[in-house]
Parts: C-alpha cells; sequence; structure tokens
C-alpha cells in the first residue's frame, strides 16, 4: 500500500511538473551532460535525469524537475557528416597524369560567384567549367579533354577574393 501512494505521489508530481515547465526549444534538449544555451534558457544537465540541474533565464529559475517533449522521445544524436568547409580551397586533380578525363575538387565556405576556367602553357584559355554562384559546399567537376593534345595544362578558380591555380598533365 505504501509503495502504491508513493507511486501515485510520483507520478502526480511528474505530470504536475512535465506540464508546467516553460518550453524549452528541442535544439536544447540532448546536450550530453554539457551547458548548453540560447537568447532565452541556460541548461546544465542531461534528458532523463531526476534532477536535470539548473534552467535559468531573467525571469524564472528552476533547478528540479523533467523536460516534456510533445510527441517525440530523443533516442539519439548524431553528428552531420555534411560539415561546410571552413575556408576556400581549389584542390589537385585526379588522376594525375590523366586520359583522357579528370576531376576537379574545390570547397566554397560561403555563397560566392565561382568561375573554373582550364588554360594551355601559352596562358590562353581553352574552356570554362564553371561560371555561376554558388553556395557553401564541397564540389567537383569533370573535365573530358578529349580532343586535346598531350601537354601541360593549367585549371584556375576564383570566388570573391579567393584565386589558386594548379597544374595537370594529360598523357596520351
Amino acid at each position: 500500500m505504501k509503495n502504491t501512494i508513493r507511486f501515485i505521489v510520483l507520478l502526480l508530481l511528474f505530470s504536475t511538473c512535465a506540464f508546467t515547465q516553460y518550453k524549452i526549444p528541442q535544439s536544447v534538449i540532448g546536450n550530453g551532460g554539457t551547458v548548453v544555451t540560447n537568447n532565452n534558457h541556460r541548461i546544465t544537465g542531461t534528458v532523463g535525469q531526476n534532477l536535470i540541474g539548473i534552467t535559468s533565464s531573467n525571469s524564472f529559475s528552476s533547478s528540479a524537475g523533467f523536460w516534456y517533449i510533445p510527441g517525440r522521445i530523443l533516442t539519439s544524436i548524431e553528428q552531420s557528416a555534411s560539415t561546410l568547409p571552413l575556408e576556400y580551397r581549389l584542390k589537385q586533380n585526379y588522376p594525375n597524369p590523366f586520359n583522357p578525363s579528370t576531376t576537379i575538387k574545390f570547397d566554397i565556405p560561403q555563397a560566392s560567384y565561382v568561375t573554373l576556367k582550364i588554360y594551355n602553357m601559352l596562358g590562353q584559355e581553352l574552356t570554362e567549367l564553371i561560371n555561376e554562384e554558388k553556395k557553401p559546399g564541397a564540389y567537383n567537376v569533370t573535365w573530358n579533354a578529349f580532343g586535346f593534345s598531350s601537354g601541360i595544362y593549367f585549371y584556375r578558380m576564383t570566388a570573391g577574393n579567393f584565386s589558386d591555380i594548379k597544374k595537370m598533365l594529360l598523357v596520351r
């Protein structure tokens, strides 16, 4: 009987805490025991603990309770494999030497107007592979050099204030 009364009291306490908590954006849930903050809240604790730590803002402070997430249960957190690049980068083509096609990779950290052009040894522009606005991300483009003779070629990428040139070798 004592255990039943304890269970009912705990159930009532839980339901009261769950529905009287301030709404906290789901982006701050699942913090793995570290401090998470946004413009309105500071949370110290981990989802699933009876005492979640300290939740506070300019207008309130709570040091115990349960977090309530309507309609969803957080089961895991995964790190996204698609992280944005931190800097502009033009990478060496591969394969190099190549015949007849090669791949050129580059990174754009912020939206930029990008050009990627191929030049011969005399500095004459042979072809333009890219000439457009690009969103932040990692890109690759393939150049098929069918019809071009063996030799050294250069490719140049410009994006914003960034510019870089790399050398490649076509072998027939």
